[in-house]
């Protein structure tokens, strides 16, 4: 984000990505231990504690005979000492062992939430509303929450895909109704590493290609680590009219250490710091509201443009034409619309075009061929905030074609057009000056060719330097 990093202006890129379609949700076991804690007694526990309970099925001591005696040891890695523990324990195979503590995890994880809570917690969740769900919780807290709406899908047997009109709800760590998807080891996670495999391929492209906003969830798992990787560095490609940042809702048990103002992490992560998780979401949904408001304002104000535009009289187009001000005016308008203006744009440049073309076939009116040139730069100078089609670009190619004959300063040309193009042609996007090159090369616009090709070996010849 190039602005100032805001409370307001995060959530508000955030709550943009549900226009988009393009939000997902990562969440993690502080997720579910937040819902969870809405209860008089609450049974969710967090990664570290569930591993004590659990070893202390088997008569271990977590902390006493794994971690004091394993220092500097990441979670699968313990996990896997304690799997040989209950194997040594019990005589049986490290396999057998493994099955049986993915079962009384399992087990262990059975949590849901009261019908209170669904309600409350179901209702936010889906004013947010994800495009997809990603978990690394074995429980199946959030499938309660949005109960009808969401689809588990199993990382261990099944694809990324849902129903239409369904969440899918992908639990990245197994899920605790197949205990044996369940990834909690070493051994257990190597197998995620094997090449072409679907789930690590999977992840950096969904991150690449959305908003990901993680909640109740550390950064601080290898899979992910990698992932995050892999999409800002192996796919490196990016679009300016899409978000696809990463956002973490941190959570601070002390109101009086929340940091008010968001701040970027060493991964590039946004974090925006909370207390209590219904409120944050309550927030989140509140500035969606919002954000939807502003768009069905925008969708009016591109209603009246139609209105304004197709009910354009001659004077007013001529208006236009010949008046800066009220030309970028409009531009301006027209342009700062998250509605796409493509049809729109397409509308107005006809009705300018007809009538620059109109004035110019009168004796000795080379002002024209300059009003011409102008409204193309000038759409140029917008052309950053959108996706400009080739319908478009190659109608803008065919009138620049037309006009670049009479750019210049001989005898019949248009000597205030050549004064604009000399003072104004670096102001054009280099990406829209090498699509219109490559149309003039190839549909054989002689003199758009020959008009643009020096700026264009100009700009080569700059980027190598």
């Amino acid at each position: 984000m190039k602005e100032m990093l805001t409370r307001e202006n995060v959530l508000e890129e955030i709550a943009k990505s549900t226009l988009y379609g393009n939000l997902g949700l990562f969440l993690g076991s502080g997720f579910s231990i937040g819902v969870m804690n809405q209860l008089w007694e609450s049974p969710a526990l967090n990664w570290s504690d569930l591993l004590i309970s659990v070893a202390f099925e088997y008569d271990i001591d977590f902390e006493k005979d794994i971690v004091n005696q394993n220092p500097g040891a990441s979670y699968p890695r313990m996990v896997t000492i304690l799997t040989k523990n209950i194997a040594e324990k019990k005589r049986i195979s490290f396999e057998d062992a493994s099955l049986d503590l993915k079962q009384k995890i399992a087990d262990k994880t059975s949590w849901i939430p009261d019908k209170n809570t669904r309600k409350e917690y179901g209702e936010l969740i889906l004013k947010i509303d994800p495009k997809w769900i990603i978990t690394t919780n074995f429980d199946l807290v959030i499938e309660s929450l949005i109960f009808t709406k969401g689809e588990s899908i199993s990382a261990e047997n099944q694809i990324f895909i849902a129903a239409e009109g369904k969440i899918p709800i992908y639990h990245l760590h197994g899920i605790r109704t197949i205990p044996n998807s369940i990834i909690i080891s070493d051994e257990d996670s190597i197998k995620l590493f094997r090449p072409n495999n679907y789930r690590q391929l999977k992840l950096p492209l969904l991150i690449k290609e959305s908003t990901t906003l993680l909640i109740g969830y550390s950064l601080n798992d290898i899979n992910v680590l990698t992932a995050l990787d892999w999409s800002k560095n192996v796919y490196q490609e990016s679009s300016k009219n899409y978000p696809n940042n990463i956002y973490q809702f941190l959570y601070v048990s002390e109101a009086r250490n929340v940091r008010q103002d968001p701040y970027i992490d060493h991964n590039g992560i946004i974090l925006v710091e909370f207390t209590e998780l219904k409120t944050i979401l309550k927030e989140l949904g509140e500035t969606i509201k919002k954000v939807k408001h502003d768009r069905d304002k925008d969708d009016e104000k591109l209603n009246d443009l139609i209105k304004k535009i197709s009910e354009m009289s001659d004077q007013t187009i001529f208006d236009l034409l010949k008046n800066d001000k009220l030309r970028l005016d409009l531009f301006e308008i027209l342009f700062s619309l998250e509605t796409s203006p493509d049809t729109l744009l397409f509308v107005l440049y006809q009705k300018l075009m007809d009538e620059a073309w109109r004035l110019a076939s009168i004796d000795n009116a080379f002002y024209a061929y300059n009003y011409n040139l102008k409204i193309h730069l000038d759409i140029f100078k917008f052309s950053y905030k959108i996706s400009i089609s080739p319908v478009l670009l190659e109608m803008f190619a065919y009138n620049l074609n037309k006009l670049a004959s009479y750019i210049g300063k001989r005898k019949g040309d248009s000597y205030e057009a050549d004064s604009t193009w000399n003072s104004r042609k670096h102001e054009i996007p280099n990406d829209i000056l090498m699509e219109l090159f490559r149309i003039s090369n190839s549909m054989n616009f002689y003199n758009l060719n020959k008009l643009l090709k020096p700026l264009v070996k100009d700009k080569s010849t700059n980027s190598k330097t």
